[in-house]
């Protein structure tokens, strides 16, 4: 496969496991040199004048086993600034496998919600399964649960998290144009889209009314059946990478999973 720029990248690659990953954490941060670093520096002073990010620690991924049983992830601290750099570097001299983890939300009358990056974000109008990045707990551990627990809760709502049927892992995402590693869960709502959809919108009013900006601008709901998933990946909203693959690859194990009981 070809970027757009005749740079080559690697295919985005679907593990399917229902196991939960196991993390190591070594204790020393990631090692950057100091020329690559200095580069992240002037990346991030330019992307950032207007004081929109954050430098916060990000845990990147230094190796990945995701056929061992458990899936084994091996992580490193290094941070948001050396994360945007890389993610616009050409060259991947210093490639940021930055780990996240992503919610496949499945409705009761048959739906997939994706989330809308709003314009604040570094992705704005991007489609993707609602998620964030892993964050080190209090106790310097890492819980993937936890961070699909706190990303739902802030990206889509408290409500709608609350009202799962069954939550479970589905698979590991390695490769693509940033090569970031993505654990995937699937859950499954006792709410029909139109409730999901009424519960987002109040949420999104609370997180205005404090003062808070929302990382999603609105929740997309996608018919599950072949006709519409195929209408959706013909369009041209930028969208996650792992999308197709993930709905038309793998079709059959998201129909199993919103079939499951």
């Amino acid at each position: 496969m070809r970027r757009p720029d005749g740079l080559g990248f690697p295919d985005v690659v679907l593990h399917f496991n229902s196991e939960e990953v196991r993390f190591e954490l070594p204790a020393q941060a990631l090692a950057l040199p100091p020329a690559y670093r200095a580069k992240v520096q002037a990346h991030w002073e330019a992307v950032n004048a207007d004081g929109r990010f954050f430098n916060g620690q990000v845990l990147a991924a230094v190796d990945v086993q995701p056929a061992a049983s458990p899936p084994v992830v091996r992580l490193a601290v290094t941070d948001y600034a050396h994360y945007l750099y890389a993610a616009a570097d050409r060259n991947r001299e210093a490639d940021c496998r930055a780990v996240y983890c992503s919610s496949v939300l499945l409705t009761t009358d048959g739906y997939v919600l994706l989330g809308e990056m709003a314009g604040n974000t570094a992705s704005p109008g991007h489609l993707l399964c609602p998620g964030g990045m892993l964050e080190l707990n209090a106790a310097r551990g890492v819980s993937a649960v936890a961070c699909c627990e706190r990303e739902l809760t802030e990206e889509v709502g408290a409500a709608v998290w609350q009202d799962r049927r069954s939550f479970r892992p589905l698979c590991i995402k390695t490769g693509g144009r940033r090569s970031n590693i993505g654990l995937f869960y699937v859950v499954r709502l006792n709410s029909t889209a139109q409730l999901a959809l009424s519960r987002f919108a109040t949420h999104q009013a609370e997180l205005r009314r404090a003062g808070e900006k929302p990382e999603l601008a609105r929740l997309v709901p996608i018919k599950l059946d072949v006709a519409a998933i195929d209408a959706f990946l013909r369009g041209e909203a930028p969208r996650a990478d792992y999308l197709r693959p993930l709905f038309q690859d793998h079709w059959a194990r998201v129909q199993a999973a919103a079939d499951a009981g």
